[in-house]
C-alpha cells in the first residue's frame, strides 16, 4: 500500500480553520453590481437607471458626452435637487453634437480636464456608494456600434478611490 501524501489530519483542520479565520475577518470583496458589454447588451439604459435613482450626487469623468439620453437623465436628476457635476476632455467638450453646453444651460456646473493630454476617463460615482466605470463614453456608437464595457461597482473603498481622482479632476478643470 502507497502512503498518502499531504498534511497529517490535525494539520489539515488547523490550516483550515485559519483559512475560514482569514477569510471572515478579511473585508469583503468589492460588490460588483452589473457588467455590461455592448453593443449586445445596453450600457446606456443601466447607467441611465442609475442616475434616475439617484438621491444625493452624481459626479462625471467622461472623455466625450453626446448620447442627449444621457444628459437628459443628468438634467432630470439636476432638476429633482441632485448634485450633478461633470468633467469632460476640454477638446471633446467643443465636438459637434456635444451636450457639454446642454448641461450648463439647464445649470450644471460643467468643467473640463486642464491637463496636456486627453481627460480621458469614463466613470461616475452616485449617491458616493456607487462607481460605473469602463470602456464606455455616452456617444450614440458608444451605445449602438462600437465594442465596449461598463461595470457598476457598490464598495466604500472603490467609491472612495473615485470620488478622491474626481475632487483633483474638478480642482484642476477650471477652463471653460
Amino acid at each position: 500500500m502507497s502512503q498518502q501524501r499531504g498534511w497529517p489530519p490535525g494539520r489539515l483542520a488547523l490550516a483550515a480553520a485559519f483559512a475560514l479565520v482569514a477569510v471572515l475577518i478579511q473585508p469583503a470583496l468589492a460588490e460588483v453590481v452589473g457588467v455590461y458589454f455592448g453593443p449586445r447588451q445596453s450600457i446606456d439604459k443601466p447607467l441611465i437607471s442609475l442616475y434616475d435613482q439617484a438621491q444625493r450626487s452624481i459626479h462625471v469623468a467622461m472623455y466625450t458626452l453626446t448620447l442627449d439620453a444621457y444628459a437628459e437623465a443628468l438634467i432630470r436628476a439636476h432638476a429633482r435637487g441632485v448634485d450633478v457635476k461633470v468633467v469632460l476632455d476640454r477638446r471633446q467638450a467643443r465636438a459637434r453634437g456635444s451636450d457639454a453646453q446642454r448641461l450648463d444651460v439647464a445649470g450644471i456646473p460643467v468643467r473640463y480636464g486642464s491637463g496636456p493630454g486627453l481627460m480621458h476617463h469614463k466613470f461616475s460615482v452616485i449617491d458616493g456608494r456607487i462607481v460605473t466605470t469602463g470602456s464606455y463614453n455616452a456617444t450614440w456608437s458608444g451605445s449602438h456600434r462600437n465594442a465596449e464595457n461598463a461595470v457598476v461597482i457598490e464598495d466604500p473603498e472603490v467609491v472612495r478611490s473615485f470620488e478622491a481622482e474626481f475632487r483633483t479632476l474638478w480642482g484642476a478643470g477650471g477652463d471653460r
